[in-house]
């Protein structure tokens, strides 16, 4: 089975280089012998792009029912052209303080693999990180999110180190739910030691670049590296999610 990069933006994302183009990327992804999931931020989609980076929005969920700014039907418009067996559709989710995510219900079943991010949380866990992200994963659960997209960026982001006490636990959510966790290198230092939980506890490994300009498409090398460290003389198709 080829190898997926399971987290691959387009040049919707505010965050994105304008050439992201779906066009380009899925044929990266062809020359590498790699299949791909191109997946957009679902907020991008319908909120402005100076409200999304205040993180405010987490606190309004009916922030994405703005038709103002709605350009999720454009998205599923264009990108639909591009599905195929090597080519899967997605979204990277985030989830607002209500725990709710940041889709609407008409837009949740169009798409191969929802992966679910957490960029920010509610003001009421602003005190603890942590809880705040079990609370997250918890709604993601619930909602049915497939992969949890690199899980402690957050942590990195506030200037933190990600909670080694809390590994266990998110492993224990992630497992019972069925969700995969994401190895991603993309502004983000993998944890060894979380991944190595997971692999022994039977949670999926979703392989991701989080690319946002076109020479990230589908560099796994270090991804591969990690795996091969940690599962050793296992076959990586048996701890590989593919959507």
């Amino acid at each position: 089975m080829i190898p997926y990069d399971n987290h691959v933006h387009t040049h919707f994302a505010y965050c994105s280089d304008d050439d992201m183009l779906p066009q380009a990327t899925t044929a990266i992804a062809k020359a590498k012998g790699c299949g791909i999931s191109l997946v957009e931020h679902a907020a991008h989609l319908y909120i402005a792009n100076e409200v999304y980076q205040t993180g405010d929005f987490i606190e309004m969920p009916q922030s994405i029912f703005d038709n103002k700014h709605d350009r999720m039907e454009d998205y599923i418009e264009y990108v639909k052209q591009f599905a195929s067996e090597s080519v899967r559709l997605g979204l990277e989710v985030e989830v607002f303080s209500d725990g709710s995510l940041t889709l609407r219900e008409e837009h949740k079943e169009l798409w191969d693999i929802l992966l679910g991010a957490v960029h920010f949380i509610p003001k009421r866990f602003e005190d603890d990180l942590t809880q705040g992200l079990l609370w997250s994963l918890e709604a993601f659960a619930d909602c049915g999110v497939d992969v949890i997209a690199h899980p402690f960026r957050i942590f990195l982001r506030e200037g933190v180190n990600p909670p080694r006490h809390a590994y266990k636990e998110v492993v224990e959510i992630l497992k019972k739910c069925g969700m995969a966790a994401e190895l991603n290198f993309h502004y983000n230092n993998p944890e060894e030691e979380f991944f190595k939980m997971c692999v022994e506890n039977g949670v999926k490994i979703s392989m991701g670049s989080d690319a946002h300009s076109l020479f990230e498409v589908c560099d796994l090398s270090e991804h591969f590296s990690m795996l091969r460290s940690i599962c050793g003389s296992t076959d990586l198709q048996k701890v590989i999610y593919y959507p």
